[in-house]
């Protein structure tokens, strides 16, 4: 970017990290990753940098990776777009704001970190699954600057323990001890961080996905697999777990069974494809579906645009698999949420929840106002470090 178009663009003074990405190459990563990644290019933010999730830096060691997977295809880290990507932790005062990237957890000890350091924060796009999760995320309110929430049940959980917040008063009781009491807070008083539903944040992809690259997948899948139903398994081993299969006798069907507490069988057609958003991880639980099941294809989808494109040409979509059914909702195809293993669960019946509670078009517009809100916690935040207002004519600042 040349000198006179940083100093046009509406947040090129801000120094951002990212933190909690995940991106080891699941292609939900980059369904959720990207387009934070490129809307705060889109704006201008002078220093771009990002910070690995935990679970990224894993899954790289498992696959003995110098580089996490998604780095080394570019993706949402291009380094066109962001500066340094950190394994670990730097020096979070070196930071004007610090940016809690979207997906399926809050990693609070970063939010503790960077409230220790007087660094303001933004959660972004996060499922919260236990009320203690909650409570750790609200403790640290001091530094929050936007909390946005993609699903009601995660809101909901936020919103009780907000409702719950007291304060103590200690009143000398002898030498030794002193009596406590906790007194409620004024809801004004408990809820002055401005908070969202942002819908999963991968609903705006739709602003960056390769058409061309979309248009050739469709006519593919056309003519080799025109409308089959497409079941999305539960990650590698833990499928076994949750789900069983089975050919019904005397009929062209296949039975889909949970395993678990839940007992709920659906039956489709033969006309299926097994696919994966997560060829690597999946690939011995595809070896194992070969074997078992020789007459169904399968798809290994490596981009997003090739899993839309299957997904646009489907009847339905089964899917244990969170992003799957994000790109479902995203292509209007019906959606039916199967049983996943117990640490998925939250997120999926929060997905299952959202799906039957909001259309399309509402889902579109809880994204349009996060990233308001987000433009405008980041105006506010250069606002106070630099006394540099911010303009909104740079692409898309506000949607």
């Amino acid at each position: 970017m040349s000198a006179q178009n940083k100093m046009s663009s509406p947040l090129h003074r801000l120094r951002v990290l990212v933190v909690a990405v995940q991106s080891y190459g699941n292609l939900g990563d980059e369904l959720e990753t990207a387009p934070l990644f490129y809307r705060l290019h889109e704006w201008g933010v002078e220093q771009l940098d990002a910070l690995l999730a935990p679970f990224t830096l894993k899954m790289a060691k498992d696959y003995n990776s110098e580089v996490p997977p998604a780095l080394a295809k570019a993706g949402s880290l291009n380094p066109s777009i962001v500066g340094t990507v950190y394994r670990e932790c730097p020096r979070l005062e070196n930071y004007d704001v610090i940016i809690h990237a979207p997906g399926p957890h809050c990693y609070n000890d970063l939010l503790d970190a960077a409230c220790k350091a007087n660094v303001p924060v933004v959660i972004y796009g996060i499922s919260l699954k236990s009320k203690d999760q909650a409570r750790k995320l609200w403790s640290n309110r001091s530094c929050l600057r936007l909390v946005a929430i993609r699903e009601p049940r995660s809101m909901k959980i936020l919103l009780r323990i907000i409702k719950e917040s007291t304060f103590v008063i200690r009143f000398p009781w002898n030498k030794e001890s002193t009596f406590v009491v906790r007194v409620p807070l004024p809801w004004n008083t408990k809820c002055q961080v401005p908070m969202v539903m942002s819908s999963d944040i991968g609903m705006t992809f739709e602003d960056y996905a390769d058409y061309a690259k979309l248009d050739i997948f469709r006519e593919e899948f056309s003519q080799a697999l025109p409308r089959q139903y497409v079941v999305f398994f539960p990650r590698g081993k833990l499928r076994e777990q949750t789900v069983m299969l089975s050919k019904n006798k005397n009929s062209k069907s296949l039975s889909i069974r949970a395993t678990g507490r839940v007992a709920k069988e659906w039956k489709i057609t033969t006309d299926v494809v097994f696919a994966t958003s997560d060829p690597d991880w999946d690939a011995d639980m595809f070896k194992s579906l070969q074997s078992e099941w020789p007459d169904i294809q399968q798809v290994s989808c490596t981009s997003i645009e090739q899993m839309w494109a299957l997904i646009q040409g489907s009847q339905a979509v089964y899917t244990a698999r969170y992003h799957p059914g994000v790109s479902t909702l995203i292509n209007k195809k019906s959606l039916i949420v199967l049983p996943s293993h117990p640490g998925e669960i939250f997120k999926m019946e929060g997905l299952k929840q959202e799906s039957t509670k909001l259309s399309y078009e509402q889902m579109k517009n809880n994204n349009a106002k996060a990233w308001k809100s987000l433009y405008s916690a980041l105006a506010n935040i250069q606002l106070e470090n630099y006394g540099v207002s911010s303009e909104t004519s740079i692409n898309r600042p506000l949607t």
